[in-house]
């Protein structure tokens, strides 16, 4: 007998689900009522809101009209075939952009962004550095003209040592050092003599303990240190009265002295080193102007302020005649009008010149880089005389602009401006750490005012326009999801 195979009868579910019509929130989402009555979804302004969205994200793209400068880029004379380019900013883009280079684009003549970063600029460098070689002590002893002797020999054979340093706990003194070198521990070679370290800091903040010398490749050192131990006048004083009939005849005053050794805590033979600086700031000196010198009695300060025009400074150096000082400087700094100070930093400045002592820093060291449009100096004098400044001089990073060229194409550099945002672009990070050894080195063209700029005219392309166009359309758009959920479950 054939096979057959048997329908099975129709359950009561199936049967359910026929003579049953669907709810209505099936029909409301698109599909057909099973009578066949034609459903039209209702108008909802979603699509509207996305493209309103969209709009709004593309007003706030960054345009050519959107700043208030622009100056071509020139492209290298002999042209080239790099694939990374760079063009170092002067102080007129500087003093029109922000920290963050945020107002600042560069275009094709299409009028199409170029993705592009400003960046420090490095080189790859030779410095050199001192490092502590080993040695052991071989001899110790107290010469009888108040000198102290000691003979060390290095070793490690390739060691070249060229100073010697000195730790020790005392203040206000001052020694002299002579170090002689010998292949044999027998036979000395003078390498210097007679120099002095020293600390002045009953009168001035100056402290030297480093004695250098030729360097020198003999295994054995002779140190030498003279006034080894002085005669300090102690603090407390003796008054001795003679006194007759009650009446004070004679007074003597007597001071007592105390003896004072020379301690040494730690002694350190210096070599110097070649080492290879991958990534070194390089540094340029940029212009002041304005500058305005400032003597007050009263507050016992002289003030300086100068502007620098936004430049990145890392380094404010003073040139004065006045000898032998030390002076606290506090360095601030203002971007605004009417001027706001911040501080920056408080560094001292100072300079000796006793005997054959010759030791200076005039140099003001900012931590890190800052850029303001103007700068003051306080001066701390107390009760000594102002000092007689000649020159300001400013240093700083060198900052460049950072992109990938095509072959041929020609550029134009926009910047100036307030209300643009910092662009996001997807090389950001290769840009960043490209090595730009051998870019394309691009120049700055003269600086012209932007026709196309209004400072009244973009005020649409401003973060402000942009965040209340977005909470605009999600307020629309949950309004709308609250009109749609209603009619559901209408």
């Amino acid at each position: 007998m054939p096979f057959v195979k048997r329908r099975s009868p129709p359950s009561v579910v199936s049967a359910t689900l026929r003579e049953t019509p669907l709810p209505n929130v099936y029909s409301r989402m698109g599909h057909s009522k099973l009578n066949g009555e034609r459903f039209r979804p209702p108008r909802s302004p979603i699509p509207p809101l996305v493209v309103l969205l969209l709009v709004a994200f593309a007003a706030h793209a960054a345009k050519p009209a959107d700043f208030q400068f622009t100056r071509p880029l020139l492209p290298p004379a002999e042209g080239s075939a790099a694939t990374v380019a760079a063009a170092e900013l002067d102080e007129s883009v500087l003093a029109a952009t922000d920290d963050a280079y945020a107002n600042l684009r560069l275009f094709n003549p299409n009028g199409t962004e170029v993705p592009g970063v400003v960046r420090p600029r490095r080189r790859a460098s030779t410095s050199t550095r001192d490092y502590a070689i080993g040695f052991v002590q071989d001899r110790f002893r107290l010469l009888a003209d108040n000198r102290l002797e000691f003979v060390i020999h290095r070793t490690n054979a390739l060691d070249v040592p060229i100073a010697v340093d000195f730790d020790t706990p005392l203040d206000n003194f001052e020694k002299q050092v002579t170090v002689a070198a010998s292949p044999d521990g027998t036979n000395w070679t003078t390498l210097t003599e007679a120099q002095p370290i020293f600390d002045y800091a009953r009168f001035m903040a100056v402290r030297h303990l480093r004695v250098e010398f030729p360097p020198a490749s003999q295994p054995f050192y002779r140190i030498e240190i003279g006034n080894i131990s002085e005669a300090r006048q102690s603090p407390l004083t003796q008054i001795e009265r003679d006194q007759r009939g009650g009446a004070v005849f004679s007074e003597v005053e007597r001071s007592s002295f105390q003896r004072q050794d020379f301690r040494i805590d730690r002694v350190r033979l210096l070599g110097r080193r070649a080492v290879i600086e991958q990534r070194e700031l390089l540094k340029r000196a940029y212009a002041v102007a304005d500058v305005l010198i400032k003597d007050d009695a009263t507050t016992r300060a002289t003030t300086i302020t100068f502007t620098a025009a936004r430049a990145p400074l890392t380094d404010i150096i003073l040139e004065c005649t006045t000898p032998n000082f030390s002076r606290t400087v506090t360095v601030e700094g203002n971007r605004e009008s009417p001027p706001h100070w911040a501080f920056i930093a408080s560094d001292s400045l100072s300079r000796v010149q006793v005997g054959r002592v010759r030791q200076e820093d005039l140099t003001l060291t900012l931590p890190g880089l800052a850029r303001y449009r103007e700068f003051r100096l306080t001066i701390q004098n107390l009760d000594s005389p102002p000092l007689v400044i000649d020159r300001i001089l400013a240093r700083g990073e060198t900052h460049e602009l950072v992109f990938f060229p095509e072959r041929g194409a020609t550029y134009q550099l926009y910047y100036g401006g307030e209300g643009a945002s910092l662009p996001q672009y997807d090389v950001r990070a290769m840009l960043m750490d490209a090595d730009t050894a051998d870019a394309a080195a691009f120049t700055l063209g003269p600086q012209a005012d932007n026709p196309a700029f209004s400072r009244s005219g973009g005020w649409w392309n401003t973060r402000g326009m942009l965040i209340a166009a977005v909470v605009a359309v999600v307020a629309a758009l949950g309004w709308a999801l609250a009109g749609a959920v209603k009619q559901v479950e209408a």
